[in-house]
This record gives structure tokens, C-alpha cells and sequence, in this order.
């Protein structure tokens, strides 16, 4: 399961970058998510995220490669710190 977080301004579904990882991860047969979360407010941003990568985790069971870049690089990193034990 691989999780892909957009920059900051866009949209999961608006990022080419992220269409782009998105297409080639189901080419290869994984399961990919480019969800869209609120860029301008830090507070919610985190909130929506770790709900979003809890119910992910839980509805597969499954550990996610998470990958973003611009403000997304900085969630990936802290929803990755937040997953490790």
C-alpha cells in the first residue's frame, strides 16, 4: 500500500507528480492513495492525515510506503515517525 501526499496548493487528484506515482504503482499491482488534505492549516492537515493513514492501515492491514514532496515530504516524514513503535 502506498500512500502519496501532494504539495502545498494542489490537490491529490490535481498533482501530476502524484497521478503519475499513482498510475505507475497500479501498473505494477500495488494499491495506491492520493488523498487531498488541507494545505493551509497545519492543525487540520495533521488531523485528516493520521485518521486518513489509521483507517488505511486498519482497512488493510498493512504497514503503507508513504511518499510525498513539497509540504507533503514534510508529512510523509512525520506520519512515518508517527507509525514507527
Amino acid at each position: 500500500m502506498i500512500i502519496i501526499l501532494h504539495g502545498f496548493g494542489t490537490t491529490g487528484e490535481g498533482s501530476h507528480l502524484c497521478q503519475a506515482i499513482h498510475t505507475l504503482a497500479e501498473e505494477n499491482g500495488e494499491l495506491s492513495f492520493t488523498p487531498t488534505y488541507p494545505t493551509n492549516n497545519p492543525h487540520l492537515a495533521h488531523i485528516y492525515l493520521s485518521n486518513y493513514l489509521n483507517e488505511k492501515i486498519n482497512d488493510h492491514d498493512s504497514s503503507p510506503i508513504i511518499i510525498g514532496f513539497d509540504l507533503g515530504g514534510f508529512w510523509a516524514r512525520h506520519l512515518a515517525a508517527l507509525c514507527m513503535p
